[in-house]
């Protein structure tokens, strides 16, 4: 939304630990993170918040932090989320290790301080920024047990986690204050894992 690459696809690679700035065409910058977190899963674009916190920055769910100075880093197992600034800094460290046994989705709800957050059992966690659940859902009794990533659309609640080997869609119809209303059936599975 804004910032130093706004209107820029921001694209994670677990080969070098860097996160790639793509202008549609080309790369245009890259941040390194492997200085503060490993083992990454899925990362999101937090937009607008309630509290104007993390406005324009990065939402990444990791199983480890790194500390320290070249060569003496100390790798940490902190399953959580790591927020990162545009120019590649640690902002925050959420962690999960109490309440998840490894977070691997993560999609920032926008206007709020909150999360969604699949988990490796395939719960579906809303977190808020302290990493308090507010609430959850079990997506392994619909077959979504080995997710890897998470993706919703706030209008339709469709959802999209794709998982090794394929990828599936499935709606579950419309949010209302009391919880899920409505209903909807899959979608289809295609090659390759899957996008959002």
């Amino acid at each position: 939304r804004g910032g130093t690459w706004a209107n820029h696809l921001a694209v994670m690679s677990r080969d070098d630990d860097r996160i790639y700035f793509l202008d549609g065409v080309s790369v245009q910058g890259s941040i390194p993170y492997s200085g503060f977190m490993l083992d990454t899963s899925n990362m999101d674009a937090i937009t607008t918040t309630a509290s104007a916190t993390y406005n324009d920055h990065l939402a990444v769910t990791a199983q480890q932090s790194v500390t320290g100075v070249p060569p003496f880093y100390v790798i940490t197992a902190i399953p959580g989320i790591r927020i990162i600034r545009q120019d590649g800094t640690l902002a925050a460290t959420i962690d999960l290790s109490g309440s998840l046994s490894e977070p691997r989705g993560v999609q920032h709800i926008p206007g709020t301080d909150q999360f969604w957050v699949l988990d490796k059992d395939g719960t579906v966690y809303r977190i808020n920024f302290s990493g308090t659940v507010l609430d959850s859902y079990n997506m392994s009794g619909v077959g979504w047990a080995t997710g890897r990533a998470l993706a919703l659309d706030f209008q339709t609640c469709e959802h999209e986690i794709p998982e090794v080997g394929f990828r599936e869609a499935m709606s579950f119809g419309t949010v209302t204050a009391s919880g899920f209303g409505g209903g909807g059936g899959g979608g289809g599975g295609g090659g390759g894992g899957g996008k959002k």
